[in-house]
């Protein structure tokens, strides 16, 4: 609160807040409704908002709204948005061995048509991609079936210098990643995602990096190359020892516009049933 005592807060018992928030997308609504009256509604909506808390089961003893001044728009700080997907185009870069990229007109208004409809012929990694447990398990979960929940959340992107080829758990452990759940690892591939040849000598993440973010209890990782795994590694530990966990694999993601630090991210793969992985429309705002 200010020193002139122009704010507004509610004070809510720890008990009654926890009977009425059993869910965390509650809370969440809960704490967007308080954010936005103080910003926006004055006392008196303040006040229409606390009735309708008082309707949920909380005591009006139990909250307290002061009179405030409303903020300015320049008060407002508003996100960014960044778009960290690469763009699909006929002939853009795969991994070799992967479908090419073919999109090409089956419709067209100047031939004719009454609309305008496209062909496409890609694979299920195409672009920026969400690898699914069935990329390596025969009985893993789809794409289709991955969590929402999961896909979408806070994130970290940390960066790790240009000669590391191999991001390894020494790297990671230079970066306090307990408690964060979604990782976004920015490397030197950033600067040539968006090339016209495939990269073989890109940098890739270590099966002990793996390892080590799997201890922590990380559910999503995301890589600026679109493979994870060092090239032709034979072995596929990296995708193996994440994928069988759950751990979400996002690849071909394109780093190099957003500033390092905590996100929230957004990755969406196609709602392809039962596939072992998908193109995703990805972003971070923050």
């Amino acid at each position: 609160m200010s020193s002139d005592g122009h704010a507004s807060f509610f004070n809510v018992s720890s008990m009654q807040l926890a009977r009425s928030c059993l869910q965390p997308w509650r809370c969440e609504r809960a704490a967007h409704r308080r954010l936005v009256a103080e910003l926006f509604s004055g006392a008196r909506r303040a006040e229409r908002c606390r009735l309708r808390h008082s309707n949920t089961g909380l005591h009006e003893s139990t909250l307290r709204v002061r009179p405030f001044a409303t903020p300015t728009f320049n008060s407002i700080v508003m996100a960014t948005i960044y778009d960290i997907s690469v763009p699909i185009v006929t002939g853009g870069v795969v991994y070799p061995g992967n479908p090419e990229i073919t999109i090409s007109p089956q419709q067209a208004i100047a031939k004719g048509g009454s609309s305008n409809v496209s062909s496409l012929s890609i694979g299920s990694h195409t672009g920026t991609h969400v690898d699914a447990p069935k990329h390596f398990f025969d009985d893993g979960a789809g794409v289709d079936a991955l969590s929402l929940d999961t896909l979408m959340g806070p994130a970290v992107l940390i960066c790790v210098d240009d000669d590391v080829m191999a991001v390894g758990a020494d790297q990671l452990k230079l970066h306090e990643l307990k408690g964060h759940q979604r990782i976004l690892i920015k490397t030197r591939n950033s600067s040539f995602i968006r090339g016209n040849e495939f990269v073989k000598d890109y940098t890739y993440l270590a099966p002990d990096g793996a390892e080590y973010l799997a201890s922590l209890g990380v559910k999503l990782v995301g890589v600026d190359y679109f493979s994870v795994e060092q090239f032709h590694s034979g072995h596929h530990r990296t995708h193996r020892t994440l994928l069988e966990r759950g751990i979400i694999i996002v690849e071909g993601l394109d780093l190099s516009g957003p500033p390092l630090g905590p996100y929230e991210l957004r990755v969406l793969p196609l709602r392809l049933a039962g596939l072992d992985g998908a193109p995703a429309r990805a972003v971070l705002v923050g």
